[in-house]
């Protein structure tokens, strides 16, 4: 396998997860932030600010991969494939930002 193919499977790969991975950093760090949070003694305030500032920089960070999905996605050729590839991947990225957005809704519905 060359250089330039496996440069073009691991752009792919991470085209394709680059949303799913930037939930799953979020998924942990909430609820990992506060169980950990709430073993330590951390204060109840912190917890909760860390935990919106976290789901404000995910939604943020999946908002410019959709983005720059669609601006590449205009310059793609002619291919099936990659375009299909995008479009997968502004899927994937859509429904890793309603998982983000859920997420915040338990931030606001449990008290920390």
């Amino acid at each position: 396998m060359t250089l330039e193919r496996r440069r073009g499977f691991l752009r792919r790969l991470g085209l394709l997860f680059g949303a799913p991975l930037v939930w799953f950093a979020h998924f942990a760090l909430i609820y990992g932030g506060a169980a950990l949070g709430g073993v330590l003694g951390v204060a109840p305030a912190i917890l909760a600010a860390s935990a919106w500032a976290a789901t404000l920089a995910a939604s943020a960070a999946i908002v410019i991969m959709l983005l720059r999905i669609e601006a590449r996605r205009s310059q793609v050729e002619d291919d099936d494939v990659d375009r299909a590839l995008h479009d997968m991947a502004k899927a994937l990225g859509v429904l890793s930002l309603v998982a983000v957005l859920l997420q915040a809704i338990v931030l606001a519905i449990v008290p920390f």
